[in-house]
């Protein structure tokens, strides 16, 4: 894949795994320690960039382990080892490098100001990616077990 041309290249990567070649690459030589580390305790072991390619694709194509199996022709046990070994360091390895959590008065200014927006409490900010559509009624405050409340903004939030 290094060979095609690059804007070729991303617009592929980008429709197979949902981001760019060059941040898979850099996701690729972070995760790689951690993953040969793991690879010393057994079974069947795929190169890293292998590994990291068939995770994405697995979470961001939603197919299921028998089709990805085929696919990438290796077992079921093989992918789910993988995804776990290969979440795992993205949420340990990288999570603290690259995600800042504001806080202080930096926080409850983004609270404030996100309440504002949206009528949602105690919330610090939304991340693109799976999405609730939430329907803010005007009469009501948000309330965490009150499905029925809203904006017309497709958003994933995290409560703090």
């Amino acid at each position: 894949m290094r060979t095609l041309d690059p804007a070729i290249r991303d617009t592929q990567w980008r429709q197979a795994y949902g981001m760019s070649f060059p941040l898979f690459v850099m996701i690729v030589d972070e995760v790689k320690p951690f993953l040969l580390k793991q690879e010393l305790y057994g079974g069947e072991t795929m190169p890293p960039d292998a590994a990291v390619a068939m995770v994405l694709y697995r979470l961001t194509s939603g197919h299921n382990l028998r089709r990805i199996a085929s696919e990438y022709k290796t077992g079921s046990a093989t992918i789910t080892k993988y995804t776990d070994l290969v979440t795992k360091a993205l949420a340990t390895k990288l999570y603290s490098k690259y995600i800042k959590i504001p806080s202080g008065e930096t926080l409850a200014e983004i609270i404030t100001a996100f309440k504002d927006r949206t009528g949602l409490q105690n919330m610090c900010g939304a991340i693109d990616g799976s999405h609730v559509k939430i329907h803010k009624r005007p009469d009501k405050e948000y309330s965490p077990g009150n499905y029925k409340v809203g904006l017309n903004d497709m958003l994933r939030f995290s409560t703090l």
